[in-house]
């Protein structure tokens, strides 16, 4: 009953509205609580505010150019608010709106069925059977499905749009997690040809819950795990092109010098492309940057660490706020010393960890000029003394040191973003609950990925076994996270990875605890991988090998939990 009573509480302030759309959305009482069960699924947030999906086509009009006339599939319209403005955009030949609800929500779509070429087809874009019940030519009369045997290509004729974005998380037939599932399947399908990628690769714009996107999209190298690798080795580019940072009370962060040298790489890219951040839509993080002084060219690795911003910090900021200056209540004034003697702690440290960061910069810098004895012996030197320092500490200068690697090598798609989000704001959508829009463009993965299956290499399904092997131990330098596949592996690999000891290329001269972790392998360097294991004369057959992998991994990854629930 408490658990009832927080939900409907929660609800109860997310029903503001600000516009018809929202208005009228509110009306229909699915969301009115008091009136007892009504008809209709509560946990699907709509976009409601038109000014919002005036700005991102802003933002998409260059790139949607070549779709102009195309087929366009849309799951999931509701309101129709965001279907109308592509629409107006794209002027498709055919435009497939995949409601599974039209009782509820053809009186907000008439105006858009109105139009020549839109349909209505009363499917789930769930249920992969109301999938297939569209994919056929009474549908999409243009659109020819592709051998699988042909090479993977894009095909730029239809383009696929979703409002994956639910409020609370749903459940759906055993799996925890609905939205990131199909979220997941929508890329995965790509390798195979299926479902929607039937007809060649095709984009993507997908709207999801805030926290959704980081399983494909995260921004720091902690949250780059098996199922953002499978991602970013399947797509040309994952945009948010509107969103906010995540508030979520668990999220990971890194140093906000990064982001600051992000930002402004990413300002005068836009700069040089003739955009511009409409107001009002400005990025938490472009006004953190304004505020830290624009006009300084910020150089993470050299500029001081910077956490203000993780949660810590946050609160702290809160409690300092709630304490009465003329009335100090003794327990928060303890807890806010408390808090402020382990910030100073950590900044004394993180102090350190510049310095070491510094001394490894200038070992490397000797490596490189030819000076090899000279810079091992120096390492050593470094190596030794960190060896005295406490676990917790190395491990918090080694996430430093592999988001600022990771950086430098632009293995995220968020650090390659071509633009900054346009923030929302919760009254953009009907419940407030704020979303993200992410543009999607798949590609053909490496030749090795795609050869799986019975009678094949089985290369690519080596590859999602080593994955799924080493998805515990992405921190950890790859030599030793390598050890989990099969006895002899990691001996036998890392010498055949030479970009792994190229710092040019994000490697490491010296090995050991610099060596890179998987988390921070750009695509070129797994390929690297894969390619030695293959060529591995004494790697164990496919099925041995899933054996040990599995035997050895009895527990479900956090990833699985989140996407499938509790394996176990």
């Amino acid at each position: 009953m408490v658990e009832i009573s927080r939900y409907l509480l929660q609800f109860s302030q997310l029903v503001e509205t600000n516009n018809e759309v929202a208005q009228a959305l509110k009306n229909t009482g699915i969301w009115n609580f008091r009136q007892g069960k009504q008809k209709g699924d509560k946990h699907r947030v709509h976009i409601t505010d038109e000014n919002l999906c005036e700005n991102i086509i802003s933002y998409l009009k260059p790139s949607l150019s070549a779709y102009q006339g195309c087929d366009l599939l849309d799951m999931f319209p509701g309101a129709g608010v965001w279907s109308t403005a592509l629409h107006d955009l794209l002027q498709p030949r055919s435009h497939i709106l995949m409601e599974p609800e039209p009782e509820i929500y053809t009186p907000f779509l008439q105006d858009l069925l109105k139009r020549p070429g839109v349909r209505l087809a009363p499917y789930s874009g769930v249920d992969w059977d109301g999938i297939d019940k569209v994919l056929v030519p009474e549908y999409l009369p243009h659109q020819i499905p592709v051998s699988r045997t042909e090479p993977l290509k894009r095909n730029d004729t239809l383009l696929l749009t979703a409002n994956l974005s639910l409020f609370p998380m749903k459940k759906w037939h055993g799996f925890k997690n609905v939205a990131q599932m199909v979220l997941y399947q929508l890329i995965a399908t790509v390798r195979t040809s299926f479902h929607f990628h039937r007809y060649g690769m095709i984009r993507m714009l997908v709207w999801t819950a805030q926290d959704e996107k980081l399983t494909i999209l995260p921004r720091n190298i902690q949250d780059r795990r098996r199922f953002t690798i499978e991602a970013d080795l399947g797509t040309e580019w994952i945009i948010e092109v509107a969103g906010n940072e995540s508030k979520n009370e668990n999220r990971h962060v890194r140093d906000r010098i990064i982001d600051f040298e992000g930002l402004q790489e990413v300002l005068a890219n836009m700069q040089r492309n003739g955009m511009s951040i409409p107001p009002g839509r400005e990025s938490d993080l472009f006004h953190e940057l304004a505020a830290a002084g624009s006009d300084h060219t910020f150089v993470a690795g050299k500029d001081p660490v910077n956490f203000q911003h993780s949660l810590a910090a946050l609160r702290r900021e809160q409690l300092r706020k709630d304490v009465d200056p003329d009335e100090p209540d003794p327990a928060l004034t303890k807890r806010l010393m408390l808090m402020g003697n382990n910030a100073r702690l950590q900044e004394k440290w993180r102090s350190r960890f510049q310095g070491w960061f510094a001394e490894y910069e200038e070992l490397v810098s000797l490596y490189q000029a030819g000076k090899h004895e000279e810079a091992m012996r120096g390492y050593k030197d470094w190596d030794d003394r960190l060896r005295n320092v406490p676990i917790d500490r190395v491990n918090e200068m080694n996430l430093i040191q592999d988001n600022l690697r990771g950086f430098r090598k632009k293995v995220l798609h968020w650090d390659r973003r071509p633009y900054e989000p346009l923030r929302v704001l919760p009254t953009d959508f009907f419940p407030n609950v704020e979303s993200s829009l992410l543009d999607i463009q798949p590609k053909s993965p490496d030749p090795l990925l795609l050869d799986a299956g019975p009678g094949s290499s089985r290369s690519g399904d080596y590859f999602e076994t080593i994955l799924r092997a080493i998805s515990h131990h992405t921190q950890e330098p790859l030599s030793q996270a390598l050890r989990n596949v099969w006895p002899g592996a990691s001996e036998a690999i890392i010498p055949n990875i030479p970009s792994l000891r190229d710092p040019a290329q994000g490697g490491s001269p010296f090995g050991g605890r610099t060596e890179p972790s998987l988390r921070t392998l750009s695509e070129s360097q797994m390929m690297e991988l894969l390619r030695a294991f293959m060529e591995w004369p004494f790697r164990p057959n496919f099925s041995s090998m899933v054996g040990r992998v599995m035997e050895e991994v009895d527990v479900a990854t956090e990833e699985d939990v989140k996407l499938f629930g509790d394996l176990n």
